[in-house]
């Protein structure tokens, strides 16, 4: 299989997971919306009932107060729905080097650190990865040293003469990743929103 077709598998498999993830956390904010929106409307009505001509300003303040509250509940929710979602995109990545592609990943990690940074005369790698890393750059020309010094979910550290360092590893692929992924969970969010409106 090649590398494109596997990394297109991986990829659709992680975005399977994480689209389901989303929908089960759509679902979870959604019921938190609707149960603080309930409350909400609630106290509201309450408040109305009870207001005279002189607490009327007071009841729009508990109002307000209230539907604040709603809107820190909904976002807090959100948050932690994002916040498990990461986890366990963080927990696949953790058991990549148990997938019969991670020997193909780690060559594209390897290969992109050094197209990154010419003159890489350094990897460092987890010891778990030294036999396939060695593998890997067996053929590499100038030769670069490899070091298993690293302690990583999957990846490397390239080195320069000058001491320059490329970190390509999955978990500095995801820190990378999270304003693209807080952006997609967002717009996930008001897709969601609009669409059970």
């Amino acid at each position: 299989m090649p590398l494109t077709d596997l990394l297109q598998a991986i990829q659709a498999e992680a975005d399977d997971e994480i689209a389901a993830d989303l929908r089960a956390l759509r679902a979870e904010a959604d019921a938190t919306v609707a149960e603080a929106s309930i409350r909400a409307h609630a106290l509201e009505r309450e408040l109305e009932l009870r207001a005279t001509a002189e607490s009327q300003v007071d009841a729009g303040r508990r109002i307000a107060a209230a539907r604040l509250a709603a809107v820190r509940q909904v976002r807090l929710a959100r948050e932690e729905a994002y916040l498990a979602l990461r986890a366990d995109l963080a927990e696949e990545l953790r058991s990549a080097r148990h997938s019969p592609a991670y020997p193909r990943l780690l060559g594209e990690l390897i290969q992109g650190a050094i197209a990154a940074l010419p003159g890489t005369v350094l990897i460092r790698v987890d010891p778990r990865d030294a036999i396939t890393a060695q593998e890997l750059l067996a053929s590499t020309v100038p030769p670069v040293t490899l070091e298993a010094s690293l302690s990583t979910w999957g990846g490397i550290h390239a080195v320069d003469p000058d001491g320059r360092t490329v970190i390509n590893t999955l978990e500095q692929r995801l820190v990378d990743a999270e304003p693209c992924l807080r952006m997609l969970y967002a717009r996930t969010i008001v897709t969601a929103g609009s669409e059970s409106s």
